[in-house]
């Protein structure tokens, strides 16, 4: 009979004695629907057999309808969704309800305080107080009856000012309440409609609670924000790196009050489980620590980084595998380089906690070491050779290091198949990165190149090389 009905699918069953649904075509992704379907048309062949020793063919299904079970979705999309279908009449009804639960006034007092409150109160400043007059600043525009003496200078515009800072987060609180409201309405209208959840009554006193609570900490975070720039500013540019630290800890400080705080909420007010959350199971949890375990590791690495201020944002490094550039982020889980041929590369703080780092940046001195070849014919004329070198680096680079402290000098180094090697090595008190580096390497290539001429000696070239 299964096979008459489907025509094209056929219930096999292999030596294992194990069932499967297959198509002509092949294994179709319907299966578990079928086999459910089969599973459910034996069972009430099952339930009229036994019903027909019983004598009741007819009340078989009545049985089964009128029984105590919950259904899932049958008999209860439609009044569902009937709740929501807005008639005429249903709307005129909406209309009433709305037009008594509200006054036209509130919304007019809140449009009007929350994005006229700042023109109000910049109109008056701006005449009272005149504008400032600096080397950069257009002079202001004045009538027959202005005086230049009230000009004063320096003095700060409207936005600049901590008025304009009580004023805008007033309008902004007041932009709040205005959604609130409008929640109020939304709220008369579902009951209007028919929805009868008991937690209707509480959702504008929710959203409230949740806005402003959003709303209240970025405040506090952009304060926090604005002291912290304003320490910095005291500090040294070592310190800078603990000044981030601090950052990043009361960010995270903030946000996680704020998180557990609208749990909390959504917990006590609309009977949130919070707990449901975080029940996964013991494998759930096992799944969930495996796949959290490197996010947790790069952003403890990304923390110790920041403390340890091995390296701050713009800062020029160089890492123990090669990897060098100018630091333009560091982040909690990973921080990016932007290297000399202006790619940006983003490494994971994991892979940087165990490598070695060279701070260019905070170096304060630098080395610049050259090695030369000469032909083994001008052999005896190296020595006056290698003290005109040091001669013209001395006179033409002005941050050497010539005290002893560092080395400063031009040897002959060896032997090598064709040609003498000589090595020349001298340190600057310059930074060994940007171009003062480079334009003080470049004088000391000059030099070389002088004393190299005025010796008439010529340098070794491959015979061997190919040129183009």
């Amino acid at each position: 009979s299964f096979k008459t009905l489907y025509g094209v699918y056929h219930l096999e069953t292999r030596k294992d004695c194990n069932m499967r649904l297959t198509h002509p075509k092949g294994p179709l992704g319907w299966r578990t629907f079928l086999l459910a379907a089969l599973v459910l048309s034996i069972s009430c062949v099952s339930l009229a057999e036994r019903n027909n020793k019983n004598g009741d063919d007819e009340n078989i299904f009545l049985d089964v309808v009128n029984s105590k079970r919950r259904p899932v979705f049958a008999g209860k999309i439609q009044p569902a969704l009937s709740t929501f279908v807005i008639t005429g009449e249903k709307a005129q009804e909406i209309l009433k309800n709305v037009v008594k639960g509200t006054k036209r006034g509130d919304l007019t007092f809140l449009v009007l305080l929350g994005w006229g409150l700042v023109p109000i109160i910049e109109y008056p400043y701006n005449k009272i107080v005149p504008p400032p007059i600096g080397p950069d600043l257009p002079l202001p525009e004045v009538d027959d009856d202005f005086e230049p003496k009230a000009v004063v200078k320096g003095r700060k515009r409207f936005r600049d000012t901590s008025l304009f800072q009580v004023v805008d987060h007033v309008s902004q609180a007041v932009k709040i309440a205005l959604g609130v409201y409008l929640v109020d309405v939304a709220e008369i209208v579902l009951r209007t409609v028919g929805v009868t959840d008991p937690r209707l009554d509480r959702l504008s006193e929710v959203y409230a609670k949740v806005v402003y609570t959003v709303w209240g900490m970025s405040r506090i975070s952009v304060l926090k924000r604005y002291l912290i720039a304003k320490a910095a500013s005291r500090e040294s540019s070592e310190d800078l790196g603990r000044v981030k630290l601090w950052d990043h800890l009361l960010d995270g400080l903030v946000y996680g009050i704020t998180g557990f705080f609208l749990l909390d909420i959504l917990s006590v007010e609309m009977g949130f489980a919070v707990k449901s959350i975080f029940a996964f199971g013991s494998a759930g949890t096992l799944v969930f620590s495996l796949a959290s375990k490197d996010i947790a590791a790069q952003f403890v690495n990304g923390l110790a980084m920041g403390a340890s201020e091995k390296f701050l944002e713009g800062d020029e490094v160089r890492f123990g595998d090669g990897t060098s550039g100018v630091v333009v982020d560091m982040g909690w889980m990973e921080t990016t380089l932007r290297t000399s041929d202006e790619l940006t590369v983003t490494i994971p703080n994991t892979q940087l906690s165990s490598q070695r780092v060279v701070n260019l940046s905070r170096a304060k001195k630098c080395q610049v070491q050259q090695k030369l070849r000469f032909n083994y014919s001008d052999a005896e004329k190296l020595p006056a050779l290698l003290e005109d070198i040091l001669a013209e680096i001395k006179a033409s680079c002005p941050a050497l290091i010539a005290d002893g402290s560092r080395p400063f000098r031009a040897h002959w180094r060896d032997y090598r198949d064709d040609f003498l090697e000589v090595v020349v090595d001298c340190h600057f008190n310059l930074k060994p990165t940007g171009n003062v580096y480079w334009e003080n390497k470049q004088r000391v290539l000059h030099a070389i190149d002088r004393a190299v001429k005025k010796s008439k000696i010529k340098f070794y070239t491959d015979p061997n090389a190919c040129s183009s």
